[in-house]
């Protein structure tokens, strides 16, 4: 383990070295390096602490796991939470406006009959609505259409994956 001294008294013990070098060469080396000590910044290391270990009450880690009974609880909630996303995939249907809020900074598949600009692909959800990027090549992003809140319903649909047939969802808008 290493040994710390503090700086002051690292300086005093040169000095005291110093003051025993008089009219030798060896008294100016000692004031030199007292001198480059108190230039040089302190070690940043923290003080010894001591103490002991006291023993507490006895915790056993099988005191600690589930039984079989909190094992089925737990296998019956997800397996029903799993049967839930299955269905949700299955139907699919277009999400709310609040279930959509609540995606926010996430990705869903929009549809948009705007007559100006159709669009059907990803979206980000943002905080004012959707955002969707397309690309006319390969390594660039052209353009974006944001898809505010409050059109929602009207020209534009969100889903939260796509939709098998996009052609009938259209005419659904």
């Amino acid at each position: 383990m290493d040994e710390y001294i503090s700086k002051e008294s690292a300086i005093s013990i040169f000095e005291a070295k110093a003051e025993m070098a008089v009219c030798t060469p060896a008294q100016s080396y000692f004031h030199k390096a007292a001198k480059m000590i108190e230039l040089l910044p302190a070690a940043d290391v923290a003080p010894v602490r001591n103490g002991r270990w006291e023993m507490s009450e006895w915790i056993s880690v099988k005191d600690r796991m589930p039984t079989d009974e909190d094992e089925m609880v737990l296998a019956d909630e997800s397996q029903q939470k799993l049967e839930s996303s299955l269905k949700a995939l299955e139907s699919n249907e277009p999400l709310t406006l609040a279930e959509l809020r609540k995606m926010r900074y996430g990705w869903v598949w929009v549809i948009s009959d705007d007559p100006d600009l159709t669009v059907s692909g990803w979206a980000y959800v943002s905080e004012t609505g959707a955002i969707t990027i397309w690309e006319y090549k390969p390594d660039s992003i052209v353009g974006n259409v944001q898809l505010e809140w409050e059109e929602y319903g009207k020209t534009w649909i969100a889903y939260s994956h796509q939709p098998k047939d996009v052609c009938r969802k259209r005419k659904e808008i």
